[in-house]
């Protein structure tokens, strides 16, 4: 009964040390392609009603300028279920990558 024991143990260590090892590869990964790096906030252009073939709802479109490149990002969410709090002329935190400015995320 106990060499069943030990057994098992082995194998739920094993199993643990392999788990483990996926995170710090994904994360590494993730980490090495770039994340969602730097927050800024980004002014709300535009609020605006959606309709498409399959869905419908509204979406928030903002702009920041990195004042130390001169370059302009714009922002646009995905459709959005209920009217947003934001309006045209709002601040809204954005978190994104600067290398690949299509990767990010609203703070919605």
């Amino acid at each position: 009964m106990s060499g069943l024991l030990l057994i098992l143990l082995v194998i739920a260590c094993v199993v643990g040390v392999v788990v483990q090892i996926g995170v710090i590869i994904v994360t590494r990964s993730r980490n090495k392609h770039g994340g969602f790096e730097q927050q800024v906030y980004a002014m709300v252009m535009e609020v605006k009603r959606e309709t498409t073939l399959w869905t419908s709802g509204w979406s928030i479109t903002a702009s920041w300028s990195d004042t130390q490149t001169g370059q302009t990002y714009a922002f646009r969410s995905p459709l959005i279920k209920s009217p947003p709090s934001y309006r045209a002329g709002d601040v809204i935190s954005v978190i994104f990558d600067p290398n690949h400015p299509l990767r990010f995320r609203m703070e919605l």
